[in-house]
């Protein structure tokens, strides 16, 4: 199966737009799978958690009260 050009992401052969972003397909050239002796292909990004996130946001400004 060939694989989106934006992000990478397998797609159907027949399928207009990407699943995954919503590129459209017919746009462009599909990419076609990596040949069988090359390296694991890599897996598609995953969606950040929104929860993480704001933790994350909020460490440095706990350390900006601290110090």
């Amino acid at each position: 199966m060939p694989f989106c050009p934006n992000c990478g992401r397998e797609v159907r052969p027949e399928a207009a737009f990407c699943p995954s972003c919503g590129y459209n397909l017919k746009s462009a050239a599909l990419v076609p799978p990596p040949a069988a002796s090359a390296a694991k292909p890599s897996t598609p990004l995953k969606h950040k958690s929104p929860g993480i996130a704001a933790v994350l946001a909020l460490v440095p400004g706990l350390f900006g009260l601290m110090g």
